[in-house]
């Protein structure tokens, strides 16, 4: 299904429907995926996603890759924001992530957070 949009978007939009491999460089290990869902909105908004192998967290390489794809997403000029929604509270580990990534809190409900980030605020 993911194939049949990609070959159907525009070449532009391909790369913000690819999900990354995140490469641990010191074993050329492949420890987790990145990647937005889709190109920027007409309001120039990008969800992200991600996740890594149990084995790698809480050892800073998801941190650096969403810090690394916000700055490759914010060299287009259509994105405008970035936004990470309905992220579990009890997911504390990503939550911290994209705390670090300096996104911030929108919206809160009982049981998640909504983060984001502007593309005038990153930093």
């Amino acid at each position: 299904m993911k194939l049949e949009k990609m070959a159907g978007a525009p070449r532009e939009d391909v790369p913000w429907m690819t999900y990354w491999l995140i490469i641990v460089t010191r074993n050329r290990f492949g420890a987790g995926m990145i990647g937005f869902k889709g190109a920027p909105d007409a309001q120039g908004v990008v969800e992200i996603g991600y996740g890594i192998a149990k084995g790698y967290q809480n050892k800073g390489y998801m941190t650096e890759a969403v810090k690394g794809i916000i700055r490759w997403a914010f060299n287009d000029s259509r994105c405008q924001r970035i936004v990470a929604p309905d992220t579990l509270r009890s997911n504390i580990a990503s939550n911290r992530v994209l705390q670090k990534a300096g996104m911030w809190v929108y919206e809160k409900s009982a049981d998640s957070l909504s983060w984001c980030l502007d593309r005038y605020l990153e930093s």
